[in-house]
């Protein structure tokens, strides 16, 4: 799964959308159901979600930022206890903390910042 960041040219065309993060297997099993209400609260249902759809979904800002987070620091991880330590902290965050850490994490030094929100947000 990968999230993309929707581009809007002159006129209010879209373009292709930039590639943010892509996240697969176990951590994306881990936060399956944080994507799934995203989506509902997008006004899609579930079973939208297939492994044959090629269409975006288009997600509210709050709820791709908060995905985002959840795929940049969960990507490389493998420990489910961390997982759920992290994925619990970023769904407790506000709003702005949430725009803050994605804004890091997509800058040139986005791994460090990532890896210091993996530090804050669990026990290792």
């Amino acid at each position: 799964m990968a999230l993309l960041r929707r581009a809007t040219v002159s006129d209010g065309v879209e373009a292709d959308g930039e590639l943010v993060v892509r996240v697969w297997g176990d951590p994306l099993r881990a936060i399956m159901d944080q994507v799934l209400g995203a989506i509902r609260r997008a006004g899609y249902r579930p079973t939208d979600l297939t492994p044959r759809r090629r269409a975006p979904f288009h997600l509210h800002e709050e709820d791709a930022v908060r995905l985002g987070l959840l795929f940049f620091a969960l990507k490389p991880l493998t420990k489910p206890r961390r997982v759920e330590q992290i994925a619990d902290g970023i769904a407790t965050m506000a709003n702005e903390e949430a725009y803050y850490w994605f804004s890091k994490a997509t800058t040139g030094a986005g791994r460090r910042h990532v890896r210091a929100l993996r530090i804050m947000l669990s026990d290792e």
